[in-house]
């Protein structure tokens, strides 16, 4: 989902999405400060630019993660945070960044001002995708020639170009982890990358229906609502709600007239008209793979959306999460606190 439109996260997303989803500066309609209107747009840029991305040419990414003979190749890096959204220190060329990470975006995103110091990156492709409320964002496509974090290095890594305001240089997504599993421990403060025929699981693991289209790769799992009802949503690491659209209320015993319903409306920058409604619901819900990871009495974001709903880290961070796109599943440890 290319396309910044970060929710309520507060994030500049241009930055962050719609609701709370980490999009492009351009996003706008979120009700957040400047951190959460960047992180917005730049989730809704990222979620539109990983739906519909153009025909890139055949040139694959080259990942390089750290070899140690003898030794299982880990690394790890400190992270901190951008209100919700996992900030880690990249270098590009030889410049080090802040970069956001974000299982939703579907494509890495780098901001303008960053691309504008890559000579000769352009790939003079586009790539269009939608936001979480269904607008299209065309964005340019660049191929990096080296992006590091930490001592995994990928070459030739291709990325959109967006709008992400001052607050952080880019965003990675899940394709820039191919191979490779990514554990975000919350209580460590740590992202522990390792190739993934290495990591031994921790936890329950859920399996993902990973969507592609070109250089982009969108994860989705089963959802299970109060009433029974299974639902496909986003597994988006850029969100900090669970977000469903706005026809699956009454499955969660919610009625978006009654009077324990917060309404907000806004307008982004497209001219599109958005509602979004928070209500508490009474009951539970719970990846239908791991029912042992329910969630009572979450706040939902209701909204009229693309998607069935998006699962974000509210849910996903009450353990320690392990992200494997090339395997196609998340596994959910123990926290170490």
């Amino acid at each position: 989902m290319v396309g910044y439109d970060r929710h309520d996260s507060g994030v500049p997303r241009s930055g962050v999405g719609e609701a709370g989803e980490v999009r492009g500066a351009a996003a706008g309609g979120r009700e957040r400060d400047h951190v959460g209107v960047h992180v917005e747009r730049r989730r809704e840029r990222a979620d539109a630019c990983h739906q519909q991305l153009a025909r890139i040419p055949p040139r694959p990414d080259r990942a390089r993660p750290a070899a140690h003979a003898g030794q299982l190749t880990v690394t790890t890096i400190a992270f901190d945070r951008l209100q919700h959204l996992v900030q880690v220190p990249v270098t590009v060329g030889t410049t080090e960044y802040p970069f956001l990470v974000d299982t939703g975006i579907g494509t890495t995103v780098i901001s303008s001002a960053l691309a504008d110091r890559l000579d000769g990156a352009t790939t003079g492709e586009t790539f269009t995708g939608r936001r979480m409320s269904g607008q299209a964002i065309e964005v340019p496509l660049v191929r990096v020639p080296r992006i590091a974090l930490g001592d995994y290095v990928v070459e030739g890594h291709v990325a959109g170009v967006a709008d992400l305001g001052d607050a952080f240089a880019g965003i990675l997504g899940p394709t820039f982890f191919e191979n490779q599993t990514v554990t975000t421990d919350p209580d460590a403060k740590t992202l522990s990358i390792q190739p993934r025929e290495e990591f031994l699981a921790d936890g329950p693991e859920i399996p993902l229906d990973v969507r592609r289209e070109s250089v982009s790769a969108d994860p989705f799992a089963q959802l299970v609502l109060p009433s029974g009802r299974e639902i496909t949503v986003e597994v988006d690491t850029g969100s900090d709600s669970l977000i469903l659209d706005a026809r699956f209320a009454a499955d969660c015993g919610i009625d978006l007239e009654g009077p324990d319903v917060t309404t907000r409306t806004g307008t982004d920058e497209t001219g599109y008209v958005w509602q979004r409604q928070w209500a508490t619901i009474a009951g539970s819900v719970h990846l239908a793979a791991a029912p042992q990871t329910a969630q009572a009495a979450p706040r939902i974001l209701f909204q009229d959306i693309i998607h069935d709903g998006l699962v974000g880290t509210g849910y996903l961070e009450r353990y320690r999460m392990t992200f494997d796109i090339t395997g196609a599943r998340l596994v959910l440890g123990t926290r170490t606190l």
